[in-house]
């Protein structure tokens, strides 16, 4: 957690027991991928192109489980045969979005992480989002913003 700016006093952790090990080889093997909600075709392809060709690659991908950009790259890594973590802004007994679920236990069934930092009955708050966005850093070497809205 020397990598996570203000490093929360908990984290509550869902998968199985044989990926605990993943978060040993964080921040040095993680890849934060971000982005818009609402990407474009161009921005999906380019995702899921570069994950494929990392395939044999000690990545493991680190993501929001939010729409867009988020869930391709779970979904990517998913792919892939990379091991991804998702990194919630609710509590672990929720999923957001709730379309998401069957990804969530894809995620699990792959050997993958759920991680959140807030207590396991906490519902979706925007300023959650903000709050989880520092672990998907932290818990990276590097991240990609796959491509951002305009504002």
């Amino acid at each position: 957690f020397s990598a996570v700016d203000r490093p929360p006093a908990n984290l509550w952790i869902e998968g199985r027991e044989s990926a605990f090990s993943l978060i040993d080889r964080l921040p040095h093997d993680g890849l934060a991928v971000v982005g818009t909600r609402a990407p474009d075709r161009r921005a999906l392809f380019l995702l899921v192109d570069t994950l494929r060709r990392l395939r044999s690659s000690p990545i493991i991908v680190v993501s929001g489980l939010a729409r867009g950009i988020d869930s391709a790259a779970h979904e990517a890594a998913l792919s892939a045969a990379l091991p991804t973590i998702a990194i919630l802004g609710c509590g672990i007994h929720r999923t957001y979005p709730p379309e998401n679920t069957r990804l969530r236990r894809r995620i699990l069934d792959a050997g993958g992480l759920v991680i959140s930092e807030f207590k396991p009955d906490a519902e979706v708050r925007p300023p959650y989002f903000i709050q989880r966005n520092r672990l998907i850093a932290g818990f990276a070497k590097a991240t990609w913003i796959v491509q951002s809205g305009y504002r």
